[in-house]
């Protein structure tokens, strides 16, 4: 039991790092070669668990591995307040929903930019215009050829 408790902890600090946003912005990023903070944190958030990038149309999955070697990445809970283990109260601290819906989202974020080049997949809903997932599959071959840009339905395939 200690050997699988010790892989499924390491196999979770290696876990791919997920960022959702919209379809509109995927080109932008593409072409300036960053996804960069979207709040005046200053930071950019990420999560390990998809099922928290569900409400956007477009996923982007980051290498764990090769973002930790290039940039610190701090466990974040943008929901209960702020950076884990420390008093940060003023952060995100606008969600109105009432305490008991409010969801613990436990997220991973980076100070600055998070470059491309870690980026490896992009997985885009089938709710997006064609036309819109061509510009963003050809922005990724002409900037990023590494990136893997692939549609998917209700559960991503990613």
């Amino acid at each position: 039991m200690l050997v699988n408790l010790k892989t499924y902890i390491e196999e979770q600090a290696r876990a791919a790092l997920y960022h959702g946003t919209h379809h509109d912005n995927v080109s932008n990023m593409l072409r300036k070669g960053k996804i960069e903070p979207s709040d005046e944190s200053g930071r950019t958030s990420t999560t390990r668990s998809k099922h928290h990038v569900k409400d956007y149309h477009v996923h982007l999955k980051i290498d764990h591995d090769k973002l930790k070697h290039h940039s610190k990445i701090q466990p974040t809970d943008f929901h209960a307040g702020g950076s884990i283990g420390k008093s940060d109260a003023s952060r995100h601290d606008d969600d109105t929903r009432d305490k008991e819906q409010r969801r613990s989202e436990s997220e991973e974020s980076v100070k600055g930019s998070i470059s491309m080049k870690h980026v490896t997949h992009i997985s885009v809903h089938q709710s997006v215009h064609e036309k819109h997932f061509r510009k963003i599959a050809r922005d990724a071959a002409k900037h990023h050829p590494h990136i893997r840009v692939q549609r998917h339905g209700g559960r991503d395939p990613i």
